[in-house]
């Protein structure tokens, strides 16, 4: 495997936010979830949520258009 072929560390770090977002939402709601909780189920520091998100009503939305491939 070369150096191209590895995938991203922040590609990995994104999918575990996405996924942990996508269930915190499900779970808790809106406006019961926090970044704290979605980032402590990807085990991540909070902040990596902003950097790549920027909030969560951003974050909502990735979330949401995420699923959009799985649905049939």
């Amino acid at each position: 495997m070369t150096e191209t072929d590895k995938p991203r560390r922040s590609d990995a770090t994104k999918a575990a936010i996405l996924t942990a977002a996508r269930e915190r939402f499900a779970t808790d709601g809106y406006e019961r979830a926090t970044i704290r909780s979605i980032a402590a189920d990807a085990n991540i520091d909070p902040s990596m949520v902003m950097r790549y998100y920027g909030n969560k009503e951003k974050l909502f939305a990735a979330a949401a258009n995420s699923t959009s491939a799985y649905r049939t």
